[in-house]
């Protein structure tokens, strides 16, 4: 392990150690923290206002106030995405984060996740829950619930997909029209 990384691991103890909570307040631990089916970028925008901003707007977009605490994640391999602006990062030098501890009064609802190109039974899922009804919010939430979520929060149209299932009957389209999603958000 590298000097850099002793020095940070050791300051993330002492901070953690030294933290303050104020009485009531909810306090989780999010592990390998995602954001839109990606890491959660090091950055809020590229290359700047790394570290304790991303992780709060992170921790308040899960409905806690702030950041108690996070670790960085340097050079995961994988791609990232910026919580200021949604751009991916495909890099293999972009960084994310290995931890973020979130905290505030309200906690929040952290049971949320974002599936890219979500597929049912081994095809991208049409963009309605029935042959050409109940589109869109329809078939997110449908897709949701299947997946183990109450409902979706967030959603976009990919448009002209080809090939997909429509997840309540299992039929298949097969024109080049069909649509689908480029991503489905359940909570």
């Amino acid at each position: 392990m590298s000097l850099r990384r002793l020095l940070l691991l050791a300051l993330l103890l002492i901070s953690a150690l030294f933290a303050t909570v104020p009485a009531g307040a909810a306090t989780q631990a999010f592990p390998n923290p995602g954001y839109k089916g990606h890491l959660l970028d090091w950055c809020m925008t590229w290359g700047s206002n790394c570290g304790k901003v991303p992780a709060d707007a992170w921790c308040q977009l899960n409905g806690f106030d702030k950041a108690l605490s996070f670790s960085e994640w340097v050079n995961p391999g994988i791609s990232t995405r910026l919580i200021g602006t949604s751009q991916v990062c495909d890099d293999p030098e972009c960084d994310a984060y290995t931890q973020i501890v979130c905290t505030g009064a309200g906690g929040g609802s952290p049971d949320q996740e974002t599936f890219n190109k979500p597929k049912f039974k081994g095809m991208r899922l049409d963009w309605c829950r029935l042959w050409a009804t109940d589109c869109g919010q329809g078939a997110a939430n449908a897709y949701c619930q299947w997946k183990g979520f109450d409902k979706a929060t967030a959603f976009e149209e990919a448009v002209n997909v080809g090939l997909t299932r429509i997840l309540s009957t299992g039929q298949v389209c097969s024109d080049p029209e069909c649509d689908s999603f480029k991503y489905v958000t359940c909570q």
